[in-house]
């Protein structure tokens, strides 16, 4: 996530200012919130109950960044070298929560 988080600002270093202070900001925001939820989402290893609501709320902020980042892309805002590298990022990202969510689901599941 803190990938995604140095990427992003590198890929959106040399946007006008009004547009930083706008969607940029937001998606700034929506990766340290996510950034923060995980963390919960760890210290909740004997909750997955709990840890299965914080994955997915996590997934859906995923969803909301991924597409402020196409939109970045598509009013030229961010270069095609950054967002190729940020969708990689994302794409990776995805799946390891996935992961962690389908994991989390069966444990949920066998108990």
């Amino acid at each position: 996530m803190r990938q995604l988080y140095d990427q992003f600002t590198a890929s959106t270093r040399k946007s006008p200012i009004s547009v930083k202070r706008g969607a940029m900001a937001r998606v700034e925001d929506s990766i340290i919130r996510m950034m923060v939820q995980l963390s919960f989402a760890d210290e909740a290893e004997s909750r997955p109950g709990e840890r299965l609501v914080i994955i997915r709320e996590v997934i859906a902020g995923m969803r909301e960044v991924m597409a402020y980042v196409r939109a970045l892309y598509d009013l030229r805002l961010v270069k095609k070298s950054g967002f190729s590298a940020l969708v990689t990022l994302e794409d990776n990202i995805m799946r390891q929560l996935t992961g962690w969510l389908n994991k989390t689901t069966l444990e949920i599941e066998n108990r």
